[in-house]
């Protein structure tokens, strides 16, 4: 839906953007399409738990899966931390066996990352604790809505980093323009290079294939 490979193969060959590799892995493992679905034999449609990253269930003192609650429902658990999320597993592994697989250039100037809505969070996340691993920053539709004293001290080390970019946008419409916004003010407070656009439209594709033409444009000059 999102059209990345047409809307990039045009900006390279328009000359509008530099050849680069691109990675998408999927951070969203309960998606039923992640499971599997329309792939080979149809799975049941069911609502899918993803097993708690090895370092939370270690402090909880359980195995891989969630313990049973009486009544043979999972048991509710606390919201995952940094450590031995997606957004960490990006970082810590991903970007790794790319470098290591791929002839790309290791460094942050030639690094970025970009994500919307949700991956939009993966972002924010991957980039306030790791500052100096990417140079090139994307949020597509997110960002946070009420200042968070953490998010904000992150934010200003992230600055510290030498962030060439940090590109921001939203639609008008866009049950994310808020935090969108928000994300904007803070990252222009703290003096990063940043730019913030805003187009008709809510959050749907039409606006994210937009953006990601904006800032597939800017990236690596």
């Amino acid at each position: 839906m999102g059209r990345a490979t047409i809307i990039l193969d045009n900006l390279i060959a328009s000359g509008k953007a530099k050849p680069m590799l691109v990675v998408m892995p999927n951070g969203n493992a309960g998606q039923i399409v992640s499971q599997g679905y329309a792939f080979g034999p149809t799975p049941p449609r069911q609502s899918v738990t993803a097993p708690a990253p090895p370092p939370v269930q270690a402090a909880q003192g359980r195995g891989p899966g969630p313990a049973a609650a009486p009544g043979g429902a999972p048991a509710p658990r606390p919201p995952q931390v940094y450590e031995g999320s997606y957004p960490h597993s990006l970082v810590k592994e991903i970007v790794p066996f790319i470098e290591k697989n791929y002839r790309v250039i290791a460094n942050r100037d030639n690094r970025a990352i970009a994500g919307l809505s949700m991956g939009g969070g993966h972002t924010t996340s991957a980039t306030n604790n790791n500052p100096g691993v990417f140079g090139y920053i994307g949020v597509f539709s997110s960002g946070p809505r009420t200042a968070d004293p953490q998010f904000e001290s992150q934010l200003a080390a992230l600055s510290k980093s030498g962030v060439k970019l940090y590109w921001i946008g939203a639609g008008t419409t866009d049950t994310a323009r808020v935090g969108a916004a928000n994300l904007h003010a803070m990252v222009q407070k703290l003096g990063m290079n940043t730019s913030y656009k805003e187009i008709p439209g809510a959050h749907y594709w039409f606006i994210w294939r937009d953006f990601l033409g904006d800032f597939g444009s800017k990236l690596f000059r």
